[in-house]
């Protein structure tokens, strides 16, 4: 028997493309930056890399991806240490972006 348990408390807030002075936001500026000279595509490599190159086998099969600047953690792993360590390690890149963690934690009961 598989039992899923989801987080469901995060909360995403559009971010708007521009001010009402019509400048581009300083987030929408950083996130064009970053596709044009490779930053997110580079943070993500970097994210996987330390996943996969962890001391924990679990984490090896986690994935990351980049979704409009933030760095998305997700997989399954068996136990909420897990996926704190997986968040843990991925936090310590530089530069420093928001990471949304969608973990799983799937428990297998033999019974």
């Amino acid at each position: 028997m598989v039992t899923e348990q989801r987080d469901s408390t995060a909360t995403i807030w559009p971010v708007p493309a521009r001010w009402p002075s019509g400048a581009a936001s300083p987030l929408v500026s950083r996130l064009r930056q970053e596709r044009q000279d490779g930053t997110a595509v580079r943070i993500q490599q970097q994210a996987q890399s330390c996943l996969e190159s962890s001391g924990y086998a679990p984490l090896r099969v986690l994935r990351c991806r980049i979704d409009n600047g933030t760095l998305v953690i997700y997989g399954e792993v068996q136990s909420y240490y897990l996926k704190q360590v997986a968040q843990e390690l991925v936090r310590r890149l530089k530069p420093i972006r928001p990471i949304v963690n969608e973990i799983t934690v799937t428990y297998y009961d033999n019974h």
